[in-house]
């Protein structure tokens, strides 16, 4: 038991996936609040 896989599928570049998802979600939040804004103009 020297390695555990399946706790570190990717150890590579830990944060890329985080800023990738950070990115997604501001641009989803910010296409919501514009369809929002535009539906109660």
């Amino acid at each position: 038991m020297t390695d555990t896989p399946s706790e570190f599928p990717t150890p590579s570049l830990p944060g890329a996936a985080d800023a990738e998802r950070l990115k997604g979600l501001r641009t989803l939040t910010h296409v919501l609040y514009g369809l929002y804004a535009i539906h109660w103009l």
